[in-house]
């Protein structure tokens, strides 16, 4: 049943005898037939292969198929047998991923204000160009330092005691 909604097909006869690069478009097609000779003269499956699979209404989605040989009595090759999972959501959101973090670093290296960024032990991990400049440290000299050394001297005690809030409350509150 999933399978033939994947290819966006009615039934399964209409599935059954077509092949598989009916399905799938240049280099797809050339590496599907190249994986399946492959498996069809060394005997070994090929437990992942992604690709744009093309359905009946022209929607192309991807897929990760494994396939493997299936042999009649167990010696001579007679077909294929495969497992196919549609991934497009997940390759979508892997894709919307990647664009949102292009986003942030286009912003973080070009924002006009300092930003210091720091892991969950309040280690510096990263700082924009603006924040170089206006401490006076290269990128590497700052991710040497801690982020209470960015604070004024009289008031790293107070900022201290506003981390230590934020970690034990979840938020901060005040200035």
């Amino acid at each position: 049943e999933g399978l033939i909604k994947m290819f966006g097909h009615k039934s399964k006869d209409e599935l059954l005898g077509l092949a598989l690069n009916r399905f799938t478009a240049e280099p797809d097609t050339t590496r599907l037939r190249k994986s399946a000779e492959r498996i069809f003269s060394t005997g070994e499956s090929i437990p992942s292969l992604v690709y744009e699979l093309i359905r009946l209404d022209g929607v192309v989605c991807n897929v990760d198929m494994s396939l493997s040989l299936i042999n009649d009595d167990g010696i001579q090759p007679i077909g294929f047998r495969g497992i196919i999972r549609d991934v497009t959501e997940p390759r979508r959101s892997e894709q919307a991923l990647r664009e949102s973090e292009q986003r942030f670093h286009a912003v973080f290296e070009n924002v006009g204000d300092a930003v210091l960024v720091h892991d969950n032990d309040l280690k510096l991990v990263d700082a924009n160009p603006v924040a170089c400049e206006l401490y006076g440290y290269s990128k590497e000299e700052i991710l040497k330092k801690s982020i209470y050394d960015f604070a004024m001297p009289e008031r790293k005690d107070f900022a201290k005691s506003k981390v230590e809030e934020m970690f034990r409350t979840g938020f901060y509150q005040g200035a």
